[in-house]
């Protein structure tokens, strides 16, 4: 018998194991950033997604951008952190102009960013269409190189536009994105896990 079960990551598995382990009265200390997943007996270590994007948009409101776009997956995940994103640009005096849904198993942006930039038409390398100062991308790995990629190629860059992600950025490595070099996203302070 376990007296805790550690490490559960999606809420999906966090769901499949919660009710047996109430049942049995072991916590679960999962690293799931989805706030559906704490209950009585069930904790989670990771940076809640309402935290992040609160966290995230506060910054970008204080590097002075005013207007942000952001592509989601289109599932519940997405649709959570729309509803931050919401919450969040309202709190700090943001506005929040543009959202583009994907499927979460898409590779291919091209009408996602397309739409989001407008015709996607460049005069002299600049868009003449996008309306965002700030766009968050909370995807990590090939799928975040892929968008990030495809707004560089409409002219979507820094430093007109601020990229911002999540803490799944941290499982990317960002070293060789030069479309993403200043971008920032949320992490847990090490000083309070070392306290």
């Amino acid at each position: 018998d376990s007296d805790l079960i550690l490490g559960p990551l999606l809420s999906d598995e966090v769901a499949a194991i919660a009710s047996e382990s109430k049942r049995k009265d072991i916590p679960v200390i999962s690293f799931s950033t989805s706030p559906a997943v704490i209950e009585s007996g069930v904790y989670s270590l990771g940076l809640l997604n309402e935290e992040q994007i609160s966290r995230i948009v506060r910054y970008a409101v204080s590097q002075g951008r005013r207007r942000l776009a952001a592509v989601l997956p289109d599932n519940q995940s997405g649709i959570n952190m729309f509803k931050s994103l919401m919450k969040a640009t309202h709190s700090a005096g943001m506005n929040f102009v543009k959202v583009g849904f994907y499927s979460p198993n898409s590779m291919d942006f091209t009408s996602l960013v397309t739409a989001m930039t407008g015709d996607g038409k460049t005069i002299n390398g600049e868009s003449t269409s996008f309306d965002f100062d700030a766009l968050l991308i909370p995807e990590s790995g090939n799928r975040l190189k892929a968008i990030s990629s495809m707004f560089s190629y409409y002219a979507v860059a820094a430093p007109e536009v601020f990229f911002m992600g999540t803490s799944v950025w941290a499982n990317s490595n960002l070293s060789k994105e030069t479309e993403l070099y200043g971008a920032v996203y949320p992490v847990m302070s090490l000083n309070r896990l070392r306290n």
